[in-house]
């Protein structure tokens, strides 16, 4: 058993996050593009006994896309955020916590592509505190 040699308790944990961006087709007359994204934090718990992850778990993201789209604000979760996470992780499992972004558009005008950065972020549970990769994903 991997663990804490002061608690005894098991703290192996795997931490794997992924984005996924989908654009959505709006209509060949609309050459904006409308986009959806989710972020995903898989934890995988290699102990016998659950894992409780504490509500101090993050993650945090940032977007390339711009604020004002022809004089409208975007939604602030198509920008930025710092998400929570916090729930159960059955023994010998993977579990998936995960949150979706939708309706975020990036303009034809723009020359690059729309992209996603995990920057940062935290699983922390009671016996241990594990920092989740920083990841990009682009929509080609």
């Amino acid at each position: 058993m991997l663990g804490d040699s002061e608690t005894g308790r098991c703290t192996e944990l795997s931490v794997e996050p992924q984005i996924v961006l989908n654009r959505k087709e709006e209509g060949i007359e609309r050459a904006d593009r409308i986009v959806d994204f989710i972020i995903t934090v898989f934890v995988t718990n290699q102990c016998q006994e659950p894992v409780q992850l504490q509500q101090s778990s993050f993650v945090s993201y940032h977007t390339n896309f711009p604020p004002l789209v022809q004089e409208i604000n975007q939604p602030p979760e198509c920008l930025a955020q710092q998400r929570s996470l916090s729930g159960l992780v059955p023994p010998l499992q993977k579990v998936p916590f995960a949150f979706r972004v939708q309706g975020c558009t990036f303009p034809a005008t723009q020359l690059d592509s729309p992209q996603v950065t995990l920057e940062t972020g935290r699983i922390i549970t009671n016996g241990t505190e594990k920092p989740i990769p920083s990841v990009t994903e682009m929509l080609p």
